[in-house]
Order: structure tokens, then sequence, then C-alpha cells
């Protein structure tokens, strides 16, 4: 059985869409997933599931979700081996955990202009783009980034940010 990392966007930000992590073990087991294991309040599941679809084990973890909890999260399902891989190329390995964002990419990227984040990026920032995932280092934090809240628009894909 193949070894999945589902990371849930937007759940557990402040008050809104809250969910305690035992039940969030139930709702995945409720999905036939083995082995589950969650990480703190994040959202980062780890499980096993005979299903082979990345989409449709998202699909169906977006699905419950909504039935049980009343709203839907963005789902991404990882490999264990894409997460590795994504800590292993890290381009910034003396950067302080807390400043080094990997964003998990939905799809490539086509055309884009990394020229647009050298506008928005302070001069303390640093970003590299490597496959499927977006590596920046944000020195000055991440809530004074302006290349963290474009992310998404300038790649022109779907993404969720981890620290690692």
């Amino acid at each position: 059985m193949p070894a999945y990392v589902a990371l849930l966007r937007g759940i557990n930000v402040g008050a809104r869409n809250r969910i305690l992590m035992k039940d969030l073990t139930v709702l995945m087991e409720g999905l036939d997933c083995k082995h589950v294991k969650t990480y703190i309040q994040t959202g980062n599941i780890v499980f096993t599931h005979a299903l082979r679809s990345r989409e449709k084990l998202a699909a169906n973890i977006r699905e419950s979700i909504q039935e049980r909890f009343h709203f839907t999260p963005r789902v991404m399902i990882v490999l264990p081996k894409e997460i590795k891989d994504a800590v292993e190329h890290n381009p910034y390995p003396t950067a302080a955990a807390n400043r080094l964002h990997f964003y998990f990419l939905e799809t490539l990227p086509g055309d884009i202009e990394l020229e647009l984040f050298d506008a928005l990026k302070r001069d303390s920032e640093e970003y590299s783009l490597l496959d499927k995932v977006f590596y920046l280092h944000t020195p000055e934090g991440m809530a004074k980034s302006k290349v963290a809240a474009k992310v998404e628009k300038v790649l022109g894909v779907s993404a969720t940010a981890r620290n690692l």
C-alpha cells in the first residue's frame, strides 16, 4: 500500500475551520486510510491507502471534510519521497527553519516571469523554483513578505506552503 502525505490548506488558522487532529484521524480512517498520523494542528496527514490516484484521494478527503465539518479545504497529496527530495534540494540549507517556506505546487508552472518576484521581494529575501517546489527564504518573516502573498498568482498554479 503506498504512503501519502495530505497537505490541507486553510484549517486551524485562527478561530476558523477548526478540526481536532483526533477527529481528522477518525475521518481518514473512515476513508479506509491506514497508519494515519497527523502533525500538530497543521493539517499535515501521513497515511497509507490502496488507491493510487492522488486526485481521487484529495477529492475524497475534501468531500468528507465538507460533509463532516461544513467547509472545504484545499487538499494536496504528495509522496513522502517528494518531501524528502524537497528537503535534500533545499537551496537555503543554512536558513532558520521558521524563515524558510516550501511551496508545494499542484502542477508545474507554465511560462512564468520570475522577475515579477524581484520587483516584490525585500532585499533580504531569496527564492528558487525547482520542479514543483517553490522555496522562499524570508529572514524578516512571512507576514512582511510581498512575494509570499503573490506566489500562486505569479506562478499561475495552486500551491500550499509549509515549513520543514
